[in-house]
């Protein structure tokens, strides 16, 4: 049999006895991890991010809540204290009371305001938390992989 040349034609009339080309390793259902090992660092850090955005809302609400109960137990001592001092009438003790009163109050609401300015910053920063995993949720998609029913399919 004649030496067949090295066009392209010949070596497919006459093909040779190469072996034939190495195949890709099945990689299996978890390919894309293999592929993309940043994808599954990436899925981690949004987990993480969701449950400290979480924590954040919880300890909001609880800022919330406690400014709350400060603020109704604070009120009937503060309604006893103005009662007293109304009976006593002018005397050096009911300008006392009312004075001490007065800085009680200004110092409960204070503490509350500042609680529930606490409060809504965690809030606020829950929110920009679950927003940037909310935009970043989807970044590492494939078009071909199934779009999870929370993600609005691409147009492509």
């Amino acid at each position: 049999m004649p030496e067949p040349s090295k066009n392209k034609i010949t070596s497919a009339l006459h093909p040779t006895d190469d072996p034939p080309p190495p195949q890709p390793p099945d990689l299996g259902p978890d390919w894309e991890t293999w592929l993309f090992p940043q994808t599954r660092q990436m899925d981690a850090r949004r987990e993480k991010v969701v449950v400290e955005a979480d924590k954040l809302r919880r300890s909001g609400r609880a800022m919330h809540d406690t400014a709350g109960e400060l603020d109704r137990e604070a009120r009937p001592a503060i309604a006893a204290i103005d009662l007293l001092a109304s009976s006593t009438g002018g005397w050096e003790f009911g300008k006392a009371l009312v004075h001490l009163r007065d800085r009680w109050t200004g110092r409960v609401a204070a503490m509350t305001g500042d609680m529930h300015n606490q409060a809504a910053k965690l809030d606020q920063t829950a929110a920009f938390w679950e927003q940037v995993e909310e935009q970043t949720s989807g970044r590492f998609r494939l078009p071909t992989d199934p779009v999870p029913p929370h993600v609005e399919e691409p147009q492509w």
